[in-house]
């Protein structure tokens, strides 16, 4: 065979319709310029070694030195010549041997698609076939063409690409079993959402990924088949919110594959109590227990036999579906036994495990003294962040099953631990205001509790600004953040001019601040109670009918400032000068002048307190004969308490409505940032999270039918 400049001689093995050869010689043949022996002598090279890629359409091979013969006798070697030489054939600047395979396999796909779009039915089913086989690795493909496709998506073809998904990846069918191992490069659906940042229409092809997904995981009641949409998803949140709602609302009720083997091996977490005797262990029956929510434990136990009394049905979540790791070391990083696989579930056998490394376990103190010295650690790892969450996504009984469980465990010991330290700061701050109204002599103790004050608050303004470091669109976003640095700041600098006034021993020093602190730790600790449900509720409609009445606010104060500046212009005002000023009530017969304030804020306040039926300041003018006054109290009882006090009610009972509906959400994120700093610290306190078994992959949790065709109705 004659391939450019050199004739190859192939051996047939076995005769000549064997399809098995072997490269025996190649003999080059020579150009005119490069004549340099007659055209009778020949040229031999013997070859080193031969490799070819896997396609077979290359060959490399590796020549030893020419050797030249004339008339079947070599002459002697020529000194200047190459001793070795590499070869490839056929030479080609787009399909070398250096060239990945998987390159090669993609150029492929992308003719694919080519003739896809070009084609007829005929032609476009004959495509789609081809690449159905190219959907899960292989050794010849090792990558998806799920991923290659999405890779290769363009703008103007996106309707192809629809298609041709949505033929690759029916729901009704299992193609493609996405990969677990949490590698971003091999997620297709995180291919499209970054591209999305600048090219929106991805969206359409990540539908029909995200709809494979979750349909997939609700029928094969297989978690693993969610992966691509949780690692995708604080990326799909941002971009599209809407999906992500939808994405979350049906994937909130996912059964388990083996619910009789979740009932005879689990643990419940109940809910943190008041108990008198906490010495005891509290275990109460799966069927007596009200909306369980547990993981699983394998046991070599017997089952407990009332167990079968518990006929709800049992539906599992991730927590994946709560928040994003930020490292695989995070995510793979969980205690318990899991029970999803890709393809089939197989309850983990009982066997005898192997001996782990000897690890220190957490005790209650040893994790306590962690917490404190980690949270004020400047450059704390960040582990696992939740996603940016809006109120509504809070409406997912999975999601409030993963925030109740995480409650359960450690959520809630992290917030009594940070509440009592914050109690501690209240407390010094009620007894610093009552001291100054009691025992205002006792000088040396006031000093040692405005220092205290300051002290804790400095600590705690510091763990505002970490918090702000961290995720600074989230910290102002809160309105919660606002009043937590008012409680730290405006007691801090009270203290600090309570200390100053004390040095310089000034009797008559401004306390006012204070005083307003007292009012301000009060709120806060109004704001630090709402993880209690109760108060939540109404924390929450307070703050629902503030915003629902900001407009009527500003409408308000401004009316309130028109009256006032009405009523001081015409009880106060001078028309030609203080020497022969007149006022309306001198005018009108009144012996004395007028008792409202002429200093704007006392009138701001007189005005203010007309509405409370105080009339001191205008007493005289109301039993005047002054017909202008009198027609102006008329209009301004007609603007405040007829007219806009009437419409501040009615405002009000639209927001106690509105926040009656949505009291429950607030409260589930109420928790969640309290988890998320809880979980954060138990990577850092060391054998914390091999002593509790309480960080499950994922949690299982019941509902009742109704529950489950309530919530698919309104979704």
């Amino acid at each position: 065979m004659v391939t450019g400049r050199y004739l190859q001689i192939w051996r047939l093995e076995g005769g000549a319709t064997s399809e098995q050869f072997e490269l025996e010689l190649v003999w080059v043949l020579q150009e005119e310029d490069e004549v340099r022996h007659p055209s009778s002598d020949i040229c031999v090279r013997n070859i080193r070694y031969a490799r070819g890629n896997t396609s077979g359409t290359q060959i490399e091979l590796s020549l030893t030195s020419p050797a030249w013969f004339r008339r079947l006798r070599r002459l002697p070697d020529d000194p200047h010549q190459r001793n070795q030489e590499t070869i490839t054939i056929p030479v080609s600047e787009l399909d070398t041997l250096s060239i990945p395979e998987e390159y090669r396999v993609r150029q492929g796909i992308r003719g694919v698609v080519d003739m896809y779009m070009n084609g007829d039915s005929k032609c476009q089913k004959r495509a789609t076939q081809y690449l159905r086989t190219l959907v899960r690795p292989s050794s010849y493909n090792p990558i998806s063409c799920i991923v290659t496709l999405c890779r290769l998506w363009k703008s103007g073809e996106k309707t192809y690409f629809e298609q041709i998904m949505s033929d690759l990846l029916p729901v009704d069918k299992i193609t493609w079993v996405p990969n677990t191992n949490g590698d971003e490069s091999a997620n297709p659906l995180m291919i499209l959402i970054k591209r999305a940042e600048t090219e929106p229409n991805t969206i359409g092809v990540a539908k029909v990924i995200m709809e494979y997904c979750v349909s997939h995981a609700n029928s094969a009641r297989n978690l693993s088949f969610l992966a691509p949409i949780f690692e995708s998803m604080n990326d799909v949140m941002t971009l599209f919110p809407h999906e992500a709602l939808q994405c979350l609302s049906r994937i909130a009720f996912i059964p388990v594959k083996e619910r009789s083997y979740v009932i005879d091996n689990h643990t419940i977490v109940h809910p943190p109590r008041v108990r008198l005797d906490p010495w005891r262990t509290y275990k109460k029956p799966l069927y007596k227990t009200k909306d369980p929510i547990m993981h699983l434990n394998v046991s070599p136990k017997k089952p407990d036999p009332s167990n079968d009394k518990f006929t709800h049905p049992v539906f599992m979540a991730s927590f994946d579906a709560l928040w994003f790791y930020h490292s695989k070391e995070a995510k793979f990083s969980h205690s318990g036994v899991t029970g999803s696989r890709a393809t089939e579930w197989t309850p983990p056998a009982i066997d005898e495990p192997d001996q782990p490394a000897e690890v220190k376990k957490a005790t209650r103190s040893k994790s306590l003294l962690f917490t404190l010295l980690h949270s004020l650690n400047p450059v704390g790892n960040i582990y696992v962040e939740c996603y940016d969450f809006n109120l509504e996504f809070f409406d997912n009984p999975a999601i409030a099953a993963l925030v109740d469980y995480k409650w359960n465990t450690i959520g809630f010991t992290y917030w009594l631990v940070r509440f009592v330290c914050q109690c501690v700061y209240y407390i010094l701050i009620l007894f610093a205001a009552l001291m100054q109204v009691y025992h205002s002599d006792s000088i040396l103790v006031l000093v040692g509790v405005f220092v205290a004050i300051t002290t804790m608050a400095a600590i705690f303004i510091w763990l505002e600004i970490l918090q702000a470091l961290q995720s600074w669109s989230k910290y102002k976003g809160s309105s919660y953040n606002l009043v937590d640095l008012l409680a730290f700041v405006i007691p801090m600098a009270a203290s600090i001019q309570q200390l100053v006034i004390i040095y310089k021993e000034d009797p008559h020093g401004n306390s006012r601040i204070l005083s307003f602190s007292v009012l301000v730790v009060f709120i806060h600790m109004l704001f630090e109670l709402r993880i209690n449900k109760n108060v939540c509720k109404y924390v929450s409609i307070i703050q629902q009918a503030i915003v629902e009445i900001q407009v009527f606010f500003f409408i308000f104060a401004s009316g309130i400032v028109a009256f006032t500046i009405s009523m001081l212009h015409m009880l106060r005002a001078c028309p030609v000068g203080n020497g022969g000023c007149a006022s309306s009530a001198d005018a009108s017969g009144s012996t004395d002048g007028p008792n409202f304030p002429r200093h704007f804020l006392g009138a701001l306040s007189a005005t203010y307190f007309f509405m409370g039926g105080r009339y001191d300041s205008v007493s005289d003018e109301l039993d005047s004969t002054d017909w202008a006054f009198h027609l102006m109290m008329v209009i301004f009882f007609f603007f405040t308490v007829i007219l806009m006090l009437n419409v501040l009610i009615a405002l009000i009972n639209v927001a106690f409505t509105k926040g009656d509906d949505g009291w429950r959400l607030a409260w589930v994120e109420s928790r969640l940032r309290y988890i998320e700093l809880a979980e954060n610290m138990s990577y850092q306190i060391p054998g914390f999270r091999e002593t509790y078994n309480c960080f499950p992959k994922e949690i299982y949790f019941t509902a009742t039918a109704r529950q489950v065709k309530e919530y698919q109705q309104k979704h």
